[in-house]
């Protein structure tokens, strides 16, 4: 008799029916905001990268608690013309489970913290991605090359192995600490700015490439502007991250940038939808030497407003950047608000 893939089936129905509240003190409007989607792909894994965040703080003396889960699914087998002596294979299902935590400490600033534990398999969905794929004329790319559902990830480069699992496993990342600094209220005025900058602890596993063993750090401007029933939503980001040491195996660029923009619609007070793009420069030098090659995502999610501090939000995403490997994943987040 067949597996029933029953963790994945929960997993998407909790994500169809997961609740979300505003990041927002009671009394501003809950339909707003970019969507927090997250990439993950499993070469960033390592490092710092932070969701897309709209740029107004809690309230004083407010807490939230969040909730965030991403499950995707990817394929990527790279033999390199430009080097040949360059192996990438990762052919995987991810699951993503991310706890936050936010405050606000004084009148537009507000400190957070989160943590991400990370699972990756060889998951059940690869016939339903290639069907996904042939729907909308998208090309199946290495799937029709790798068995399906199978989990296999190893980078390899002159004999010298960087990564090589081929067993299922669930680690966490790095403690990422966070700061907002808002410098004008973007749900009081047409136009919001704030400032935002964030440090990673290493406490996650270097052996499952869920941390680097090191520091990161980032600065960004967060933007929003909105009118009737459209909004805007923008980010730029700064990002150092530390050279590990399998850094030489690829190269290794610390400086990069991060970067998200997000339009949302709300046909009505209770409702919205949202398209998004977002995602960040890859730290390694090959195969890209020139931008260092980008990992991101198109979204595509909604928003309904249950009651004053209840949402209930999901979206969908599909890898549309340069050597990334993220084909399709489905996120959801609940957040409460204290």
């Amino acid at each position: 008799m067949p597996r029933v893939p029953w963790p994945g089936i929960l997993l998407i129905l909790c994500a169809l029916s997961a609740p979300a509240s505003p990041n927002t003190a009671a009394g501003m409007p809950a339909v707003s905001g970019p969507l927090g989607a997250q990439d993950a792909y499993p070469l960033i894994l390592p490092f710092l990268a932070l969701p897309p965040e709209a740029p107004w703080s809690l309230q004083p003396g407010r807490f939230s608690l969040s909730w965030a889960a991403t499950y995707g699914n990817l394929c990527h087998k790279d033999s390199m013309v430009v080097y040949p002596d360059l192996e990438v294979l990762i052919d995987a299902e991810v699951l993503e489970m991310r706890v936050e935590a936010a405050y606000g400490i004084a009148r537009g600033v507000e400190v957070a913290a989160s943590l991400s534990l990370v699972g990756e398999y060889g998951g059940f969905l690869d016939g339903f991605i290639e069907g996904f794929h042939s729907f909308f004329w998208l090309p199946n790319g290495d799937r029709d090359h790798s068995p399906r559902n199978q989990f296999v990830f190893r980078v390899v480069r002159s004999g010298e192995v960087l990564v090589d699992l081929d067993q299922p496993f669930c680690a966490l990342r790095d403690l990422v600490l966070s700061a907002k600094w808002t410098l004008l209220d973007g749900q009081l005025h047409s136009f919001g700015a704030a400032l935002q900058g964030a440090l990673s602890l290493p406490i996650g596993s270097v052996e499952r490439f869920t941390s680097s063993g090191l520091p990161d750090a980032s600065l960004g401007l967060l933007a929003s502007w909105h009118r009737s029933r459209f909004a805007l939503y923008g980010g730029l980001r700064y990002l150092y991250l530390s050279e590990p040491d399998w850094g030489p195996v690829l190269g290794f660029r610390p400086h990069n940038l991060g970067f998200f923009a997000c339009l949302e619609w709300a046909p009505s007070a209770s409702m919205a939808w949202l398209l998004q793009a977002d995602g960040m420069t890859l730290p390694y030098l090959l195969p890209h030497p020139w931008l260092s090659g980008v990992s991101g995502m198109i979204s595509l999610g909604s928003r309904f407003r249950v009651s004053r501090r209840l949402l209930l939000e999901t979206h969908l995403s599909e890898e549309l950047f340069s050597f990334a490997a993220l084909d399709v994943a489905l996120s959801a987040e609940a957040k409460v608000l204290f």
